[in-house]
Parts: structure tokens; sequence; C-alpha cells
């Protein structure tokens, strides 16, 4: 038998590397423990995002403060991240008020404590950036972009993944927005659709999410034609990616701008207009935008009738994956989760990482029909 020796692997004399930018971006965001350095202090887990984007995070974390990007709080530096409870025990141990809000109680203890009252309470540590770690995090703050949102911007289709924190990390001083829309212009309307949204551009985000949908409608009809198969709910999967129902209510556009815009559509993306009508188009779209699946589900079967009597096919309707709607939130969410992940433990951290990301204000309105729903 050969033994199986292969060369060793050696890595490009680079000063830094992606993960070394992720691991910065996760200690800047989440107040993380020195000692502990995959724990921060609420209870959220570095594991999963270093295991998803093969980071040695330890090694990384040496690296950092080899190279001076990173050090350990001073006293002060850590009050914004403690609780309340703490901050109390702080102003209770130097006989001071202990009312207020947080942001009050952390002003008390700025003003009232030295490093040693704070210390002698507080026995924990986080690692802050220094100069130079914010420095680094800001020339390569495309890495982070694209590492946020390419999920959305790629809808979990990685075949289509050409730029990524790799290219970013070589490119680093290129407009991620402008080089994707740029490439993917001609070819993805759907990705550059998702781009625009990112960039709160919601007008364009519509305009690219409707050519979309166009899109995928006369695929639909080419598919039909040549052999009878069709799939036009598969087109409302992509609507939901981009999210173009939430943005076509956002903008309150008029009844006629709509239609001029749909017609538009029609001309610039409908190959063959004697399969499908601009009227039928329009109610097809319409109905969409409306979330009325039945109607969309009636007219584009309506187009497929006819496409197969022209051409004499056997019609065969696909299945797919979009859902018409579940049957409350709680069965929704769980069928987003069961399509992200069947691992028990991976939905705990996608659920707990979403909870981090929440507004403050709907935190608490969440928290109180949770309790109420503990007390039934």
């Amino acid at each position: 038998m050969v033994e199986f020796n292969p060369p060793k692997i050696l890595k490009a004399d680079d000063e830094y590397y992606v993960g070394d930018i992720l691991v910065l971006s996760m200690l800047n965001k989440r107040a993380t423990y020195v000692n502990e350095p995959f724990k921060t202090f609420s209870g959220w887990s570095h594991s999963y995002e270093a295991e998803q984007n093969n980071i040695n995070f330890l090694k990384v974390i040496s690296k950092l403060k080899i190279k001076n990007l990173i050090r350990e709080n001073l006293p002060k530096e850590i009050l914004n991240h403690l609780t309340v409870a703490e901050l109390k025990d702080i102003l209770k141990n130097i006989y001071r008020p202990l009312s207020g809000k947080k942001s009050e109680l952390i002003e008390r203890v700025e003003k009232n404590s030295t490093d040693a009252d704070i210390c002698r309470v507080i026995d924990k540590k986080c690692f802050i950036l220094t100069e130079l770690g914010l420095e680094v995090l800001e020339k390569y703050k495309n890495v982070i972009w694209i590492s946020e949102n390419k999920e959305f911007i790629f809808s979990w289709d990685t075949s289509k993944l050409k730029f990524d924190e790799y290219y970013f990390m070589k490119h680093w001083d290129v407009n991620p927005s402008e080089i994707i829309i740029e490439h993917y212009e001609s070819t993805e309307s759907g990705i550059v659709a998702r781009v625009y949204k990112i960039e709160n551009n919601l007008e364009k985000a519509f305009h690219y999410g409707i050519r979309k949908l166009a899109e995928d409608i006369n695929s639909q009809i080419e598919r039909c034609k040549k052999s009878g198969n069709y799939n036009f709910k598969g087109c409302l999967a992509e609507l939901q990616a981009t999210r173009v129902v939430d943005i076509f209510k956002s903008l309150n556009i008029s009844n006629d701008s709509l239609k001029s815009i749909i017609k538009y559509s029609y001309e610039f993306s409908i190959k063959d207009s004697t399969l499908i009508s601009h009227n039928t188009f329009s109610e097809i779209v319409f109905s969409a935008l409306h979330n009325e699946y039945e109607n969309f589900s009636t007219l584009t079967t309506n187009v497929a009738i006819r496409i197969s009597e022209k051409y004499g096919h056997e019609l065969n309707a696909e299945s797919t994956d979009f859902r018409e709607g579940a049957d409350n939130e709680e069965e929704d969410l769980n069928y987003i989760l069961d399509m992200i992940s069947r691992d028990a433990e991976h939905k705990e951290k996608l659920i707990l990482s979403l909870i981090d990301e929440i507004d403050f204000e709907l935190l608490k309105k969440m928290k109180i029909i949770i309790d109420s729903r503990l007390m039934e």
C-alpha cells in the first residue's frame, strides 16, 4: 500500500487573514471574557461562528494580542458591559444611591468610584480593541460587511458567491455594493435587488425585485413551452427572499406608477408576448404583491394550460419549496429554522443570535409576551 504523504501546507505571507478580522469584529461587537475567550458577558458563545468560518479561535486571539490589536480592559472601560445588579453592587460598596436607569448608574460609578473600587467588586475582564485594532478593523470593514450580508444577498446559494470575505480581504479598498451590482446587474436581478435593499435604496430594490419576478415568470413560460413542466409558485420564493412585498408596502406606490413599472418589466423581460398578455401578467404581479396566493395560482395555471393547448404538451406542475403561509407564526418560525438546520443546538444558537440583534424596545415587548405565555 502506498503511503499518502502530501506536501506541507505553507501559508501566504500576509500580515492579517480573514479569520483575524472576523475575530476582531466579534470581540468589538460583544464583550468577551479574557479568561474564557469563547464566552461573552451576555452568554453568547463564539464557538459556532468560529467553526462556521474555519477559525482557530484561540490561536487568532493569541496573534491579536501579540500584534497589539487587543488588550484587557481598564476598570472603567467595562462599565457599559455590566448588568444593573453589578453596577448597584459597586455603588453599594461605595455608599452611593442605587436608584435610576442603567445610564445613570454608569455615570454615578464613573464620577464616584476609583479603579480599585470597581476591581473589589468586579473580577471579570473583557477584550478591548486598541487604536491599532480599530484601524485594522476599519481598513477591512468590507470583509465584515460581506460576512454579515452574504447569506441574504446570495439567498444561501453559495454557487453564485463570487465575492466573499477572501475577495474583499485582497480588495479592501473597493466599494462592495457597487462591485456586486456591476457584476450581477445583467444576470441576477434578485442579488442586485437585495444589495440595494441593504443600502436602503428601496426604489431600486423594488424595481429589480419586480424584474426578477418577471424573469422567473418568463423562465417558467419557456419551460412549459418546451416540455409542459412548470413551477410558477417557485417565483414567489425569490419574491419572499428579497422581501419585495414589504418594500412595496413601505413605498406607498400610486396605482398609475405601479402600472407603469409592471408594464416596463413585462416589455423588458417577457420574451413571447403571445403566451401571456400584458393584462394577465399585471394581474399575476398584482396578486403576488398583495399576497393573493390563490389568485396567483389560478392565473399562472391558466397560462400553463393555454401554453399546453398551443404546443400539445402534457402539463406537469412541479412541487416547490415555497409555502403559501403557515398556520401560525410558531409553525412558520419552526419551518424557517428547519430549513437552515436540523440540529437542535444550532437552532438554539440561531435564536440567541437573533435575540442579540433585536432592538431593545422590541426585546422588552417580547419579554412581556414570553412572561404571559409562561404564566398560562
